[in-house]
């Protein structure tokens, strides 16, 4: 084992100690994607998320007797007075109203002792518990993911893609130069030199672009990741992209699909519910220290002739119709997005494949070269050419690598039985 000699230790200090004086605020990490979305997850965007479900979880009706009896029951205090004892009047009441019960309360007058309790009930017909509430889909860190990596792929490709441009735009100005002096050698025409004059700014134009863009998507990578600095992006990836022949979609996305026909399925039942015989049944109770007294009444009522209700109930069936049809063409459209989405994710993991294949047979050509630079039988320019080839196959991979990530987090819309990625 080597040991440091302390004039080296001592120089490594003052370099560290000088790049913590230089970037006092910074951090100079080594940032993976799995790093970058954990990052966006809690930042901002991931705040907003658990808002969005706590709203989601305290706007969501409940569905059993007990909880519609709780959240439909209100406590109040009430004093009235005019300044003599006898008109004085506190009570302590209970109401609530679920279900097929219309009224139930209960009242207590401490100053009397009193109490009176009410109920009123609808016998027939039975109200249904049918829910319509919208099930709300957990967005699942999914849109996060999608942000996150499509400014993570950004930043890293146009880190790869800047250097390769200015290698080209240096290439191409060195040409142009090259062509100047055959023009005035007279050895080409004007047209090529004007030819290369032409490719050149062309290229300097897209290095401009591309230097923009990226300082760009660096910003608001760092904004979204609320770093100061990225020094380095190191990409992790699951290079074995699973194979998906059929989707098992989740039950939520098909039962949303429903939603207008249950609407209209429930208004009918209802005004047919009105257009039956309706019986009410009430029960009053008043208990003082003295006397207690006891009312019990049933009601019943039924609409022989309305015709305005009659028209109501026909266009309630006309609507129910009118969704039912909606709905198998709703049903259709959804299955053909499905078909699309999976079809546009094997496309994506056919081209990745192709474009990985291009990079194994590209390094294995660098390899070839550098042998057959060692022995002398390949020029240098060879070399530059063959790893500018090199660099540029490792961009086109990644780039198709950001196809099949963001093709799959779009079927993680439609099913969640797909697998993690080992990102």
């Amino acid at each position: 084992m080597t040991k440091l000699k302390p004039q080296s230790i001592l120089s490594f200090t003052i370099v560290v100690l000088i790049c913590f004086l230089l970037f006092p605020g910074s951090k100079i990490l080594a940032l993976t994607f799995p790093e970058a979305f954990n990052l966006a997850k809690s930042n901002s965007k991931g705040q907003l998320s658990q808002l969005e479900t706590e709203i989601a979880r305290l706007s969501q009706a409940p569905t059993s007797f007990i909880g519609k009896l709780l959240a439909t029951t209100e406590i109040n205090l009430k004093a009235d007075t005019s300044g003599s004892k006898d008109s004085t009047n506190l009570s302590l009441s209970a109401l609530s109203q679920a279900d097929n019960l219309t009224l139930a309360s209960i009242t207590y007058n401490p100053l009397t002792s009193g109490i009176s309790f009410a109920l009123s009930i609808q016998l027939y017909p039975l109200k249904t518990n049918a829910s319509l509430a919208k099930q709300k889909l957990s967005p699942d860190e999914l849109e996060i993911k999608i942000h996150t990596a499509r400014l993570f792929f950004a930043v890293f490709i146009g880190r790869l893609e800047v250097p390769l441009i200015e290698k080209d735009c240096q290439l191409k100005e060195e040409h142009l130069s090259l062509q100047k002096e055959k023009f005035s050698l007279g050895l080409i025409s004007f047209a090529e030199v004007k030819n290369a004059a032409k490719n050149s700014s062309t290229l300097q134009t897209e290095l401009k672009l591309a230097r923009e863009k990226l300082v760009k998507d660096e910003n608001a990578l760092k904004k979204l990741l609320g770093l100061s600095n990225l020094n380095d992006l190191d990409l992790q990836l699951e290079q074995n992209w699973p194979h998906i022949e059929q989707l098992e979609i989740n039950p939520e996305l098909i039962a949303a699909l429903d939603l207008h026909l249950l609407q209209a399925q429930s208004e009918l039942s209802q005004l047919e519910k009105q257009k039956k015989p309706q019986v009410f049944a009430s029960l009053n109770l008043n208990h003082l220290p003295k006397n207690q007294n006891f009312l019990t009444q049933i009601s019943f009522s039924h609409n022989l002739y309305k015709p305005q209700h009659t028209k109501q109930i026909a266009l309630a069936k006309l609507e129910v119709t009118k969704q039912e049809i909606l709905l198998n063409e709703k049903k259709e459209a959804f299955y053909e997005e499905v078909k699309e989405a999976l079809n546009s994710y094997k496309k994506a993991q056919e081209t990745w494949q192709n474009a990985a294949s291009s990079l194994a047979e590209t390094t294995e050509l660098l390899d070839l070269a550098n042998t057959g630079a060692s022995l002398g039988i390949i020029s240098e320019g060879e070399i530059q050419e063959i790893a500018l080839e090199y660099e540029w196959a490792k961009v086109k991979v990644s780039k198709t690598a950001l196809d099949c990530l963001l093709s799959y987090f779009n079927l993680q819309k439609y099913s969640a039985s797909l697998p993690e990625l080992s990102l």
